[in-house]
């Protein structure tokens, strides 16, 4: 299962900490976006859910996208940046 598989990961990773994608066209694991957040919390693990959109990259800029692992760090994690500058980057020359 896939729940199970996650798990068993971040067991071998000694991870504490998972990033997941949530894609805004696709609904496929919205049923599951609980069962993520309690068996994580069961587990000590963070799931920290970071919205995107890859078929229209307008809808999250990358810039957005930082935004929201920053916040999380910040008001989850309780950790500021070692290099605050690094927090915007411009991206109008990224591919």
């Amino acid at each position: 299962m896939l729940l199970d598989d996650l798990w068993d990961l971040c067991e071998k990773m000694n991870a504490d900490v998972v990033m997941m994608w949530e894609h805004m066209s696709c609904k496929a694991l919205t049923g599951m976006h609980g069962m993520f957040e309690e068996q994580g919390r069961a587990r000590g693990i963070h799931v920290m859910w970071v919205s995107h959109d890859l078929c229209d990259p307008r809808v999250f800029t990358r810039q957005a996208i930082r935004d929201q692992v920053n916040n999380y760090m910040r008001t989850v994690m309780r950790e500021e940046p070692l290099d605050p500058s690094l927090e915007n980057i411009p991206d109008n020359e990224a591919y």
